[in-house]
Parts: structure tokens; C-alpha cells; sequence
């Protein structure tokens, strides 16, 4: 069942066909949404195309493409062609199995989006390739001019991720003046993990405000 306000378009384990895209397309164009989800939703390649191609006349702030919505090499491709025509400044595709490939293709149109200021790639499977090349990209961003205004970055429920490569991953967040709200909850971070993070937050550079550290497997040694 999809629940429609003024500024919010919220689909819940829908099959979004033809007609139903439409609809969405409609409710866009009339100016008014400010957040669109699809959340568990079975959509076609050439359905989300037509949503997102759309984006760019509307006034979307908020898009979340959860829970498996994003489900295949070529609806990636969609998002690196037609998000950096969009204004959203929050974007979500928290339970979506991306692999090292997709963030390859996802991430540079990402991180040059001057609007960004939220990411979340939560319970996506990441494993130690995607934080990888993550890290990588983060660390292109901030030293080849590029400026980003990501001050949001949820990581959490990624367990696949070693506590070596999150220590990658805190070397390129170390870089991103902007961050402030940084969430790891439920990952195995350990404590190696948060003692490279200790390192980075007494480095002086970060300006993290915020922290979730929840369930990350971290002991009495780690804490302090």
C-alpha cells in the first residue's frame, strides 16, 4: 500500500508497472513532493528510468530506494546517469546487495553531487572490495578539488567489512571536512577498528558530531 501527503510519495512493497510510474510521475511534476520512497518494491528497469528522468522537474529533496528496490547492474547505471540532473540532497539505498562494480559506477557521479548531504549504504553487504572502493573514491573527492558537501554517511549493518578496511575507510573520512553525522552501528568494527577511528578523531581535522557506534563488537579496551 503506498500512503500519499502533500510532500511525501511513500510506496511499500509495490510492483510498480506502467501505470503506476505514471502516477508517480504526475505526483512529481505537480511540484509539491518533497520526498519519494520505494520501499520493497519490484520495479522494471525501463519504470525506474522513467522515474528518474523526472526527478529533474521536480522538487525531490529525499529519495529512498530500499530494501532490495535496487536490484541489478543496470538500475545503477540509472541512478550514475540521471541523480546528478536531480536536486536530492538525501539519498538512501539502505538493503540494497551492492557489490564493489556498482560502487564504481555509482559513487564518482555521487560524491560530485554538490547538493549530497546525506548517504545511506546501510545492509547492502558491503564487503572489504566495496569498502575498498569507497575509500578510494572518498579520498579522490576531497584531494582532487572536488567539493562535497556530505555531511551524513551511514555505514551501519555492514558486517562483511573487515576492522583493517574500515581503517582504510576512516583515512578518506579524515579528509571530508563536511562530515558530521558518521553511523557504524552493527558492523565488526572490533577494537583495532576503533583505535584507528580514536587516531582519526584526535587527528584535530574531523568535525564529526555524531557517532553510532551500536553492536560493533568493541570491548572494554576499545572503549577506552
Amino acid at each position: 500500500l503506498f500512503q500519499a501527503k502533500p510532500t511525501i510519495l511513500d510506496l511499500v512493497e509495490e510492483t510498480v508497472d506502467v501505470a503506476l510510474s505514471e502516477y508517480i510521475c504526475r505526483c512529481l511534476s505537480g511540484g509539491q513532493i518533497r520526498v519519494l520512497s520505494l520501499r520493497q518494491c519490484r520495479i522494471s528497469d525501463d519504470s525506474l528510468a522513467f522515474v528518474l528522468t523526472n526527478l529533474a522537474y521536480s522538487k525531490v529533496a529525499t529519495l529512498n530506494l530500499t530494501l532490495g528496490t535496487i536490484d541489478s547492474s543496470r538500475k545503477i547505471k540509472q541512478l550514475t546517469k540521471y541523480l546528478p540532473k536531480s536536486h536530492v540532497t538525501n539519498l538512501s539505498l539502505h538493503g540494497s546487495p551492492l557489490t564493489s562494480r556498482h560502487l564504481q559506477h555509482l559513487l564518482p557521479s555521487l560524491l560530485a553531487l554538490p547538493t549530497l548531504a546525506s548517504l545511506d549504504l546501510g545492509d547492502c553487504n558491503l564487503t572489504d572490495d566495496c569498502a575498498a572502493a569507497l575509500s578510494r573514491h572518498l579520498l579522490s573527492s576531497s584531494t582532487s578539488g572536488m567539493s562535497t558537501s556530505l555531511a551524513c554517511l551511514a555505514l551501519s549493518g555492514n558486517a562483511d567489512i573487515s576492522s583493517s578496511d574500515w581503517c582504510r575507510i576512516f583515512l578518506a573520512i579524515g579528509l571530508l571536512p563536511s562530515l558530521r553525522d558518521l553511523r557504524l552501528d552493527f558492523t565488526r568494527l572490533g577494537d583495532e577498528g576503533v583505535r584507528q577511528l580514536a587516531i582519526l578523531l584526535a587527528g584535530g581535522t574531523c568535525g564529526l558530531r555524531c557517532l553510532d557506534l551500536d553492536s560493533c563488537g568493541i570491548t572494554d579496551d576499545g572503549a577506552a
